[in-house]
C-alpha cells in the first residue's frame, strides 16, 4: 500500500501486519486462532495492536524509538485515510486507550502526526 485511497477498512488486519514487520508472527497467531472467522479490525487491533503499543510506549529508553516512528507513521496513514472508518479505528481503538495513562500519552503525542493528534483531541472530549 502506498496511498491512504488505496488503505480501506477491509484491507487493516492484513495491512497491519505488512506496515509493522514487528507484529507479523503475532498477526499469524491471532489469525489462526479465529480459525475460519474474520474478526473485524477493532477487535483484531485491540488484541495484536494496542498491546504491542503500550508496550513500546511503557519502555523508558530510545531503543524503541525506531519501532514507535514506524508504529505512528502507520497510525497517521489510518488518520488521513478518506475512509471514516479507519478514522474511527484510530480514534476508539487506539487513541482511547492511551487516555488512562498519562506517561505513555506523553511518550506517544511526540510520535503522532497532525491528523492523529486531531483524532487523539476528539477522543478527550
Amino acid at each position: 500500500m502506498t496511498t491512504n485511497e488505496s488503505l480501506t477498512y477491509e484491507q487493516a488486519v492484513e495491512e497491519l501486519g505488512r506496515s509493522i514487520p514487528d507484529l507479523q508472527e503475532a498477526c499469524e497467531r491471532e489469525r489462526e486462532w479465529w480459525g475460519t472467522e474474520t474478526p473485524g479490525p477493532h477487535v483484531f487491533y485491540h488484541a495484536v495492536f494496542v498491546p504491542y503499543l503500550e508496550e513500546r510506549l511503557a519502555r523508558d529508553d530510545d531503543t524503541v524509538a525506531t519501532s514507535l516512528r514506524r508504529v505512528f507513521g502507520f497510525v497517521e496513514r489510518l488518520a488521513t485515510s478518506t475512509d471514516d472508518r479507519l478514522r474511527d479505528l484510530v480514534g476508539v481503538t487506539i487513541c482511547k486507550p492511551l487516555l488512562g495513562d498519562h506517561v505513555r500519552l506523553g511518550r506517544a503525542k511526540s510520535y503522532m502526526g497532525p491528523a492523529t493528534l486531531r483524532i487523539l483531541k476528539e477522543a478527550q472530549r
